[in-house]
């Protein structure tokens, strides 16, 4: 091989990393749009069908606990698409909804004076 063979082969190959670059660049910005649109369209839906109070609640969740805020969102959002969901949800129904994913039943604590408690239900 002579230098200007190699020196094509080598010119070749550095526009076929350019040309791989760029297509990667671009298909990581559309996907980076894609995102940004499915966000803004699960927000809008979000806001319409929570009421402020459940709005308040969803946030608290969101700071303690983002991985059960976003799988109640994405919850809500089912039963939105589905159709089965009439009026605004509040703090109440999201409490039920977060209580029936984290699987807890409801306790009753009995305290009486000068003993410790009973906790009837969820023993854990």
């Amino acid at each position: 091989m002579d230098d200007d063979e190699l020196s094509r082969i080598k010119a070749r190959k550095l526009a076929e990393m350019k040309q791989r670059i760029e297509q990667d660049k671009a298909q990581k910005q559309e996907e980076e749009q894609y995102e940004a649109l499915i966000g803004a369209r699960r927000n809008q839906l979000l806001k319409e069908i929570l009421a402020p109070s459940g709005k308040k609640y969803l946030g608290r969740i969101r700071t303690s606990k983002p991985e059960l805020a976003r799988t109640i969102e994405d919850t809500l959002i089912l039963i939105v698409s589905r159709g089965r969901l009439m009026g605004k949800v509040d703090e109440l129904a999201i409490k039920v909804l977060e209580r029936r994913i984290e699987r807890k039943e409801p306790s009753i604590t009995i305290a009486r004076r000068g003993e410790d408690p009973l906790t009837l239900g969820n023993n854990e």
